[in-house]
């Protein structure tokens, strides 16, 4: 079964956050992965113990410089969280 590298629940938000993570380079990659036919029989799962949720999908990418981050603002899935080769962290779940 093919699934997303992490799965986050937010209780409060009663939503589920799959993210794909993958390098800068790697984008496209990792947005084909979270389609929904590549995801279709985890989806399933997961709704069934969750069936009242939220499902939102995004990346979790390593890049050269966060602060170049707006130029993927239009990315068929969001970039959710964004860590640089400086260490520098950007949360961008809303």
């Amino acid at each position: 079964m093919r699934r997303p590298d992490i799965l986050f629940y937010n209780k409060n938000k009663n939503e589920l956050l799959l993210i794909e993570g993958k390098m800068e380079k790697n984008i496209k990659d990792g947005l084909k992965q979270l389609n929904d036919a590549n995801l279709l029989d985890f989806i399933k799962l997961i709704l069934k113990h969750y069936p009242t949720s939220k499902i939102i999908k995004g990346l979790c990418i390593t890049m050269s410089d966060i602060q170049d981050i707006a130029k993927y603002h239009n990315l068929e899935f969001k970039i959710l969280f964004a860590l640089d080769t400086n260490g520098n962290f950007k949360n961008l779940v809303e």
